[in-house]
């Protein structure tokens, strides 16, 4: 794969799948704006990007905030120019999520 100038955004960029896709992407050629509510892990996103010479940023940002979007769009285009791939990876759980529910099944 080869995403040489590409600009990518990777919400919920900071762990899991989020995280190896960055990564990914980076050592793909592609510049990468990690962004994830979580600050400490997101920039330990970006610290492995850049330890194999990627260029990555962190940007803090809760997808259901409408502003903070907004923002971190615009941070990433005055930045970069643009965005030309966008990976909405990240996960929105208010407390009814799977973790709340219990499933069995029965084999007779």
């Amino acid at each position: 794969m080869n995403l040489e100038g590409k600009i990518a955004m990777i919400t919920g960029g900071s762990r899991g799948i989020g995280r190896e896709t960055a990564v990914t992407f980076a050592d793909a050629g592609a510049k990468v704006a990690v962004v994830d509510v979580s600050e400490e892990q997101g920039k330990e996103t970006v610290n492995l990007i850049r330890k194999n010479s990627g260029q990555a940023f962190f940007a803090e940002m809760d997808v259901t905030i409408r502003e903070q979007v907004k923002d971190v769009v615009s941070k990433i285009e005055n930045k970069w120019d643009r965005i030309d791939i966008l990976i909405n990876n990240a996960g929105i759980n208010r407390g009814y999520g799977c973790e709340s529910k219990s499933h069995r099944l029965s084999i007779s």
